[in-house]
């Protein structure tokens, strides 16, 4: 009986580095093959001629061929979104006008009272600065709560917010209001919700956006997550994209 013996050719069983630290090796993914139809019929190969690669990032590599494939193509998309979008300023580009809900976006969502009964809430210094520099460079920020509460109101007088609805039911007809009201298109409008109330306001503004810690099925529908979670200077976060974008413009 004939015995063969089969060697691996990157693989040293006396020296394993971890794998965290292992090169490796390209390998095939078939995203692509490019050649021309005289080498294809000659060699009957879709590889064959000068054969050249393209390095592809290891996310390219997994295909969808059993049920397994899917959950791992699924989770990748799900972190990739989680992190935003790998080009924010192009995705803020077109925003003229920032719209944002109070509670558990320009607060922490959480209910104080003072020994008196009195309800406080906390908000964040760095929105009020993104504020700030938004309306510096021509953008102003919407507020809409279906809060009817004076410390909301007196909030938007500090940071001179002049427009703020209160008591809001139907957030999504008031935000086309809005837009028709300052000559804008929806695409123009980014929106800062946590909860199911802001959730067909953020399907129709052009960027909806969710706080880090909003519920799950409203950051599913967000176009963009923030990092920070409510409270914490989610909208500085959002101002900042777009900040960056209208200086890229301005240096165009």
């Amino acid at each position: 009986m004939e015995v063969s013996y089969h060697f691996p050719v990157n693989y040293n069983y006396n020296n394993r580095p971890m794998r965290q630290t292992f090169e490796g090796f390209l390998v095939e993914n078939g995203a692509f093959y490019i050649t021309n139809k005289m080498d294809l019929l000659k060699s009957q190969n879709r590889l064959s001629g000068n054969v050249g690669a393209v390095e592809m990032s290891e996310d390219s590599y997994f295909e969808i061929d059993e049920p397994s494939d899917w959950i791992i193509v699924e989770n990748l998309l799900k972190q990739k979104k989680s992190k935003g979008d790998t080009n924010l300023e192009t995705l803020f580009k077109d925003i003229k006008l920032l719209i944002t809900d109070s509670d558990g976006v320009l607060t922490d969502g959480g209910m104080y009272y003072s020994e008196n009964g009195d309800e406080l809430k906390k908000f964040n210094t760095k929105d009020g600065m993104g504020v700030q520099i938004l309306r510096e460079i021509g953008i102003d920020t919407v507020i809409i709560t279906g809060e009817n509460v004076e410390l909301v109101k007196k909030r938007a007088e500090k940071l001179g917010i002049e427009e703020i609805y209160m008591g809001i039911k139907d957030k999504a007809s008031l935000v086309r209001k809005i837009a028709e009201d300052h000559g804008l298109k929806l695409e123009e409008i980014a929106y800062i919700g946590d909860d199911v109330n802001d959730l067909e306001a953020i399907k129709i503004a052009g960027i909806g956006c969710s706080v880090e810690d909003g519920m799950e099925q409203v950051k599913k529908t967000a176009k963009y997550v923030t990092k920070a979670k409510g409270g914490q200077g989610a909208l500085r976060e959002i101002a900042e994209i777009i900040i960056k974008r209208k200086c890229v413009q301005a240096n165009d």
